[in-house]
């Protein structure tokens, strides 16, 4: 089982049999609903199974998984997926470990420098019985890696199946963001980027953070919009931003989103975090504070970014899975069984 989706989907294609056991939403959520409403709709469908045979969950304990998420817990929704038992558990999400839980080989995947205390807790003690890290970033590879435990970094990839520079046939225009809007994104730069310059900023995803003022009338925020729209939407834009403060965790992250961008055509904004240093040569330009932001977009050129896709080429999720797949056959082997 596995805490990716993503990779779910692309070990289930190499013939390894995957359940994804997604970040649980308990009865509290459900009853203040709290939680995105495609996620409380996917739990009460239950258990499903995608096209490449991955078995996807959202279990519904009574409390929250920060408060409470034992090794019943999570054989119990095993087995609510049909299955018997697991021999690796790849972990993403350090309180979805079971703590002190050892009966299989265990793989912690930290996307995040973690600044939560009860995350930054349970990730130092998974880190410690992990049999292997794999990490998204550099930074976070060296925070999480204990001693000589094996490590690997893994970006986060991209399914070009999806993500191509055809969806539209319009003309490149404007900046685009795609993601979450929290405590991590730099509404400055946006309204620098937008004061620099009169082309449309169009902003996808969920808003838990609110911008401090008024945004000037070219940026647009749109809400939450669905991943199968997301491809053509930026297929018809220039510029794909990634709007990041100097929030702790952001200095270690790999965002998701960049390889989309670049396999959909995009040039890339980007403030100097490590996530991006792999692609710097393929049309991701690079700003070093919200003021410089405009200055930076100047420089970025009009049309396809042709490099960015043929980067992009080398990050598909399929060779990820072949990385991680080689990585953990490394690894001492145990089973568990569930009674």
């Amino acid at each position: 089982m596995v805490g990716s989706h993503h990779l779910s989907e692309a070990l289930a294609e190499r013939g390894n049999r995957v359940s994804h056991v997604s970040t649980p939403l308990s009865v509290t959520h459900k009853i203040l609903r709290k939680g995105e409403p495609d996620r409380l709709a996917a739990q009460e469908r239950g258990v499903t199974v995608s096209a490449a045979g991955v078995r996807h969950y959202i279990p519904r304990p009574l409390l929250p998984a920060q408060a409470r998420w034992t090794v019943r817990q999570l054989a119990r929704a095993l087995k609510r997926m049909g299955v018997a038992g697991a021999d690796v558990l790849i972990v993403d999400q350090p309180l979805l470990w079971p703590k002190g839980f050892t009966g299989c080989t265990i793989v912690f995947r930290p996307t995040d420098l973690f600044t939560d205390a009860r995350l930054v807790a349970r990730a130092s003690l998974l880190s410690a019985s992990a049999d292997g890290v794999v990490a998204t970033s550099t930074p976070v590879l060296e925070a999480y890696r204990m001693g000589k435990i094996p490590g690997l970094m893994l970006s986060n990839g991209v399914d070009l199946s999806r993500f191509s520079p055809h969806h539209s046939g319009s003309k490149r225009a404007g900046y685009i963001y795609v993601g979450a809007v929290d405590a991590r994104f730099d509404w400055g730069a946006v309204a620098d980027l937008a004061a620099a310059s009169d082309e449309p900023i169009d902003i996808y995803g969920p808003v838990s953070v609110g911008p401090p003022g008024p945004l000037p009338q070219n940026v647009r925020v749109h809400g939450p919009v669905s991943y199968d729209s997301v491809p053509s939407l930026l297929a018809r834009a220039r510029v794909g931003l990634l709007p990041l403060n100097a929030h702790p965790s952001n200095s270690g992250r790999s965002p998701m989103k960049l390889y989309e961008y670049l396999a959909s055509g995009c040039y890339v904004l980007s403030p100097p975090i490590a996530g991006v240093d792999n692609a710097s040569d393929a049309g991701v330009i690079i700003y070093d504070s919200s003021r410089s932001i405009g200055a930076s977009a100047r420089a970025v050129p009009n049309g396809t970014n042709s490099r960015g896709i043929d980067r992009a080429q080398e990050e598909d999720w399929s060779a990820k899975a072949s990385r991680l797949q080689s990585f953990i056959e490394d690894l001492p082997r145990r089973r568990w069984s569930i009674d």
